[in-house]
């Protein structure tokens, strides 16, 4: 049976919900769990499909395959009519941000700003990813969504052009709802991994992030290309648990999270990069018989001048466990074995 997001007090029978970038890792997850729940209609938009092709038939969605770049009176009218708009464009990976800085920030913030003026027009509620990443070098750990500051570099430092984007975004909705009134939740994903990660069939031989290109090289029988001394860590989290925070965030409908912002992650699946190349050798090869090795490279050689490596990443996330009582539930060997299976044993038709 699926769970029911309407409160009492809606008069109407289902709650409208665009996901655009529905065909993304977050989005064709976060779409299918959407699906699960009673009273729910998504209406889903990307340009691409390869990870949405089994809900385009599904009679709760609406499939409209467009790019957003390109498609902006078509989003705006769309957004007329639905309840909540989750908008899942970015592009949230180092060596972008440095290859090319300036689709970056279009993508980031120029087209999220457009969408967040279109929601504050027709006071729509926006469920808005940000991201770990906005707070750049700060030193304090955990990580405070309420108190602890950003810290970037320099402004030649292209690494942060994403971050500052997201830092932006965050700003502007603070403000728009304060002086629009516009209800909006703000949520940061700090790692989250699983199938579907970097599984674009236009992105199979460009950079993945560290998941991903361990198991690919682990799988392919080659030594594990850790950047730096591997001793930055990470808190991963595996998507099913992130995904359940959202629709915790929907269900709420505004009552307790508006206004608000809350870090999504897992503090007990904190790793090192070393480690967490280590481990998955063990669980792909258990025995190590074809000798597999970690090899380090530098960042700056593999990204280009301006890359950055943030030391270590931890989330508190006791904003969102008192709110809405959410903890997340997967540990990182287990969400690795998932990720594993699914990369070995891909969906039909979904590209690995």
């Amino acid at each position: 049976m699926g769970v029911n997001l309407l409160t009492p007090s809606q008069n109407k029978e289902s709650l409208r919900v665009l996901v655009l970038g529905a065909n993304g890792f977050i989005g064709s997850h976060l779409v299918e769990a959407l699906l699960g729940c009673n009273h729910i209609r998504v209406v889903a938009v990307d340009k691409e499909t390869h990870n949405s092709f089994n809900l385009r038939r599904h009679p709760c969605c609406e499939f409209v395959e467009t790019d957003v770049l390109h498609s902006a009176k078509l989003i705006h009218e769309i957004i007329m009519d639905t309840d909540v708009v989750i908008p899942l464009i970015a592009t949230p990976r180092p060596e972008h941000f440095l290859r090319d800085p300036i689709s970056t920030f279009d993508l980031t913030f120029a087209h999220n700003l457009d969408i967040i003026r279109a929601c504050a027009a027709t006071s729509t509620r926006i469920v808005f990813p940000s991201s770990s990443e906005v707070y750049g070098l700060c030193s304090q750990q955990p990580l405070s969504a309420t108190k602890s500051p950003f810290v970037t570099g320099p402004a030649q430092d292209l690494r942060w052009i994403y971050s500052s984007s997201k830092q932006l975004l965050e700003r502007f909705l603070f403000g728009v709802g304060r002086t629009n009134n516009l209800p909006f939740t703000i949520f940061r994903p700090f790692n989250w991994f699983g199938p579907r990660l970097d599984n674009s069939p236009l992105g199979i031989d460009r950079p993945a992030r560290a998941v991903t290109s361990f198991i690919r090289m682990a799988l392919a029988g080659k030594n594990l290309a850790v950047v730096g001394d591997g001793k930055q860590a990470r808190s991963f989290t595996y998507v099913s648990d992130g995904i359940s925070a959202i629709l915790q965030i929907i269900k709420d409908n505004g009552n307790s999270t508006n206004h608000r912002v809350f870090n999504v992650g897992n503090p007990k699946n904190l790793v090192s990069i070393s480690d967490l190349a280590r481990l998955v050798i063990d669980l792909v090869d258990p025995s190590n018989k074809r000798r597999l090795e970690i090899e380090h490279i530098d960042g700056q050689a593999l990204y280009g001048e301006g890359y950055t490596d943030i030391k270590q990443r931890i989330p508190d996330i006791t904003d969102l466990k008192n709110t809405l009582g959410w903890t997340p539930q997967v540990c990182l060997e287990d969400g690795l074995r998932l990720t594993i299976t699914s990369m070995i044993e891909p969906e039909p038709g979904v590209f690995t």
